[in-house]
């Protein structure tokens, strides 16, 4: 995995849309020929993730992801109820909510 980064690196002069450190390191040094200690530690860090969680270095992604969608359809379900047909301006009033009007005066109590 760690090849495809200096390949991926070399082969892209630009920067990359979304860049860590490891990958920040690595045009690095192929500007400046040079091994930064930055590099070291941020190959390292990546080394020692993928050997202690092996092959489950993609569940945390995969979890994001999961969660992304769910806030996702949460929220477009939400616009499609306070859409619906028989709303008011827009917006769906509950019934059960309590009717209640703010005015300045009552804020300041």
């Amino acid at each position: 995995m760690i090849l495809s980064e200096f390949f991926t690196a070399k082969s892209i002069p630009e920067q990359f849309s979304a860049e860590d450190e490891l990958s920040r390191g690595l045009q690095t040094m192929l500007k400046a020929n040079k091994i930064f200690l930055s590099l070291i530690f941020a190959t390292a860090l990546f080394l020692d993730i993928h050997r202690i969680l092996q092959n489950g270095v993609n569940q945390c992604f995969e979890r994001f992801v999961a969660t992304a969608q769910y806030a996702h359809n949460t929220i477009s379900l939400n616009f499609e109820f306070t859409r619906a047909p028989g709303s008011t301006h827009g917006q769906r009033r509950m019934s059960t909510l309590p009717k209640i009007s703010i005015t300045s005066s009552s804020l300041f109590l």
